[in-house]
């Protein structure tokens, strides 16, 4: 079944032959004055004019409403009420909060993936020097996606910003890839650093991602059918391939590589590549064993800068190891596939 790993009740195995928030309100209190007693007198004399007519009267009632305005006005310009409110910023807005100028935007990328169709094809071979490798076997893959290069510390490095995942790979600088480094093929990631990745980027896409099992991997670098021996033909080239590197560091996707037929780089050298895929001893092969382990192990391949072409351990399609789910190695990274 492709992807995914075994179960965890299951025993771990590996080659026995291999290691490595107001103000408050304000009174205001007036006191108006008493105006007095007011006579009426009765006499023969004809009455003189009072002062107090309807006229004044009226006047003085004028009077004192526009008094009693006036106050009321000064009261309610002390209460506050006549005060402009600067409008307060939404409490859950959607204000976007400004970039620190030294944080840099991580970049969106868009997985670059091959199509790879389905087939049958030779895995392993009878002629190698490994025994791991033996024999050679009839194995029929489903049809999947593959990422044409090997994960970047560029795209790693997106989903470390995106997440606030705190294991950084060894051989970053100040928590970043060092300058000029970007396009490398990130190391430094164990299982568990590629499960975290895996989650992230198919959140991210919408789509389910995982490692490719040994076979699709495999499968891939012998170009389907043809079952060649390298991604490029039968016969080692080292114009294809990084390895015997004499900087002793990996370089930028896709700077030294011939291709598949179906455009995937990178298959051979550079790094190792994580698979999905327990160890198993190929079928037909009794000279191969298993023995219990005290943590899983998965299958590598590929090969990586560090390796040669020739000798005891040649590197070459069919080329397989198997090592600690927890290891983080200068030499290890990984691509995806996802399923047709």
């Amino acid at each position: 079944m492709p992807g995914g790993q075994a179960s965890s009740n299951a025993p771990s195995r590996a080659f026995a032959n291999t290691g490595d928030h107001a103000e408050p309100d304000k009174t205001i209190m007036q006191n108006w004055g008493n105006t007095g007693s007011q006579g009426v007198f009765v006499d023969s004399q004809p009455p003189k004019r009072s002062f107090f007519s309807p006229i004044v009267l009226a006047g003085i009632a004028v009077v004192l409403l526009f008094g009693f305005g006036v106050v009321g006005l000064g009261g309610a310009w002390m209460l506050g009420l006549f005060k402009s409110t600067p409008p307060r910023p939404p409490v859950n807005g959607n204000v976007n909060p400004t970039p620190s100028p030294g944080d840099p935007p991580v970049p969106s990328m868009t997985p670059d993936m091959v199509s790879i169709p389905g087939g049958t094809f030779n895995m392993g071979r009878n002629d190698g020097p490994r025994e791991i490798e033996k024999p050679a076997h009839p194995v029929t893959v489903d049809s999947f996606m593959m990422d044409r290069t090997e994960v970047t510390n560029e795209e790693f490095q997106a989903f470390v910003r995106d997440t606030g995942y705190k294991t950084i790979p060894e051989h970053w600088v100040n928590g970043k890839p060092a300058n000029g480094t970007e396009k490398v093929p990130v190391r430094y990631v164990n299982i568990d650093d590629v499960n975290a990745f895996i989650a992230w980027r198919s959140k991210r896409d919408g789509v389910t991602y995982r490692l490719p099992t040994e076979q699709e991997w495999e499968y891939a670098a012998r170009n389907g059918s043809k079952s060649n021996l390298f991604p490029w033909g039968d016969r080692y080239d080292s114009k294809c391939a990084v390895l015997e590197e004499p900087s002793k560091e990996p370089k930028p996707v896709g700077s030294r590589t011939c291709p598949n037929d179906f455009g995937i780089v990178d298959l051979i050298g550079n790094v190792f590549e994580w698979t999905s895929s327990k160890p198993e001893v190929y079928p037909g092969n009794r000279s191969g064993s298993l023995k219990e382990m005290p943590e899983p192990y998965f299958m590598i391949r590929g090969g990586s800068y560090f390796q040669k072409p020739s000798g005891p351990q040649p590197i070459s399609a069919t080329y397989r190891i198997d090592i600690p789910a927890s290891r983080r190695s200068v030499e290890l990274g990984f691509r995806l596939v996802r399923s047709n």
